[in-house]
């Protein structure tokens, strides 16, 4: 990920991650989008881009921050497009 993408220094990207939700028979009903945190951009190459996280979302749940992770995605905010997050 990186200047191949259209990624820009400075650019703020959500971080988010996808999950399955399931019927209790199995079948599944549809997917959701879990917010997790956000990045700043610092510095871009062609094919790597490198960030700082400005800001990490507290699940509404237990109330504990999430942790940014490999796997997770980034994209910018309110945009469907999406990317790999890798460390």
């Amino acid at each position: 990920m990186g200047g191949e993408f259209d990624i820009k220094k400075g650019q703020r990207l959500e971080v988010f991650r996808e999950g399955v939700v399931n019927r209790p028979d199995g079948s599944i009903l549809g997917r959701r989008v879990i917010i997790v945190g956000e990045i700043k951009i610092t510095s871009v190459e062609e094919s790597v881009a490198v960030g700082k996280i400005t800001k990490v979302i507290k699940n509404p749940r237990t109330k504990e921050e999430h942790e940014i992770r490999p796997g997770d995605f980034v994209r910018e905010a309110g945009k469907k497009f999406s990317m790999p997050f890798s460390d």
